[in-house]
């Protein structure tokens, strides 16, 4: 009896500590969080963020929300990954090629931003500025700062944003 007893105990505690949790808002949210704002009325309402913020950026270093610390980044809805300029031979000059951006639009970006770096040293191939005017695909080719700053903006407001960002010249 007395281990009958003892053994109702413990599976009490352990059931109502499952049903606490289970039932608790989690402290730890993921990196698409929804976020409240205020619409042009006034009233609050929620955003849901699917894009990943860009935490930070010092030269030869972007830290991506829930991705980590890399040099340079592909980042777009639900995702983003560090960009190997060598996987299309991407370069300073001619710059950011169509090849580049594909994978932000596979992913379900319709806004684009394009970092030239700290010092504006990488360029935006032309075909690839056409390219995306021809496809009424919405960006903006800033230094990596303002890229940083417009991203997370974009990316706040719930738009399906990607990006590509450099972090040194």
């Amino acid at each position: 009896m007395f281990w009958f007893i003892c053994f109702s105990v413990v599976l009490f505690l352990v059931v109502n500590t499952i049903l606490h949790f289970a039932h608790s808002p989690s402290k730890h949210h993921e990196h698409m969080s929804e976020e409240i704002k205020s619409n042009d009325d006034g009233r609050e309402v929620e955003v849901k963020r699917i894009s990943p913020l860009i935490e930070s950026v010092v030269w030869g270093a972007i830290v991506v929300e829930g991705k980590g610390k890399g040099k340079d980044w592909k980042i777009f809805p639900n995702g983003a990954r560090e960009w190997n300029w060598g996987e299309t031979g991407t370069s300073h000059s001619p710059g950011i090629q169509i090849a580049d951006i594909q994978e932000l639009l596979d992913n379900g970006a319709n806004f684009i931003v394009l970092s030239s770096g700290l010092e504006a040293v990488l360029q935006t191939k032309q075909e690839t500025i056409d390219f995306l005017q021809r496809e009424s695909i919405k960006f903006e080719i800033l230094k990596t700062p303002k890229a940083v700053d417009t991203y997370n903006e974009l990316a706040k407001k719930g738009m399906h944003v990607g990006g590509l960002f450099h972090s040194t010249c």
